[in-house]
């Protein structure tokens, strides 16, 4: 009954409907009262099968509005990435088992830090993009004119020769310098060593693609996608791998501690890693953009380059 109260309540014009047309029921009645009294009882049983009809009608109004909304909210989490089974983070995770995790990494001692020096060769995917180093790491430039080679994607990247092994805990600062909002660019920290993916990334998502707009925190593990909204112009992503659980970060510079995305299984064996930014054809807005990607940091892990 709640949903119908609701229903009526958000539609003025049903309830004046309705009204209506008990309205002129009243007056039929009356008028045929008055023109022959003998006809009550008829009116009475007709009018007691108009009740039950309406009350059959209710119920099945009920059924067909819930059902609507339950359709909406599953058809509204499915969309927002063209690949891959998208869940929201509240979906995932509860408030509390978010909060005990972000407590655990916050604790999280860092005294043996390992800094991966971001070096030439470039990994360069795609006409375009450029790349070029600082101090701390590199500048990453797509040109508005950028275009996908044919696997399908364009890329600058800094790919590490060095592998990480065991339980392990990665980090990257980036700093948005020239991001028009909704341009379509990814960037990230990407593991490689299994067939799916691996990725804790900042997605501008343009208005080229479906379901998602604009700024997003994004982990994708395996085949789903969790994505949750950010302001954010600067910050740090991380992912940290205990047995074969990955998760993935981002650093809230308001709250001043790491908030977790999300979890998934992964595997055990040695992982490589890049820090990149990537488009595609299909969602890139055709402007430039230019990114900072600085202090790709191993805070724990065992890490073994050539």
């Amino acid at each position: 009954m709640e949903q119908i109260f609701s229903y009526f309540a958000s539609d003025p014009g049903a309830v004046a409907t309705i009204l209506a047309a008990l309205i002129a029921l009243i007056g039929t009645i009356i008028t045929a009262l008055i023109r022959n009294p003998h006809t009550l009882g008829a009116i009475l049983t007709s009018l007691a099968s108009i009740v039950k009809f309406a009350l059959i009608c209710g119920v099945i109004i009920a059924i067909v509005a819930g059902g609507i909304a339950l359709f909406n909210k599953y058809y509204q989490t499915k969309q927002g990435h063209s690949t891959g089974r998208v869940k929201s983070q509240e979906d995932r995770t509860t408030d509390k088992e978010r909060t005990n995790t972000t407590s655990e990494v916050n604790a999280t001692e860092n005294d043996e830090q390992n800094i991966i020096s971001m070096v030439p060769p470039w990994d360069i995917e795609g006409s375009g993009p450029e790349v070029s180093q600082t101090e701390q790491g590199i500048i990453i430039t797509f040109p508005g004119s950028s275009r996908e080679s044919s696997r399908g994607e364009f890329r600058g990247a800094y790919a590490s020769t060095c592998e990480l092994s065991g339980d392990f805990d990665i980090q990257v600062d980036y700093s948005l310098l020239n991001f028009p909002k909704k341009n379509g660019a990814r960037v990230g920290l990407y593991l490689s060593g299994q067939s799916k993916n691996i990725i804790v990334e900042f997605v501008s998502f343009s208005s080229r693609e479906q379901g998602w707009q604009g700024e997003h925190y994004v982990t994708h593990f395996n085949d789903e996608i969790i994505a949750i909204p950010t302001k954010d112009t600067s910050g740090a992503l991380r992912l940290i791998r205990d047995g074969n659980t990955i998760s993935g970060y981002y650093f809230d510079a308001k709250l001043n501690l790491w908030q977790r995305i999300s979890s998934s299984s992964v595997t055990t064996r040695k992982m490589g890693v890049s820090a990149q930014m990537w488009s595609h054809d299909y969602c890139f807005n055709d402007k430039t953009v230019q990114v900072a990607l600085e202090n790709l940091v191993v805070n724990r892990g065992d890490v073994k380059c050539p």
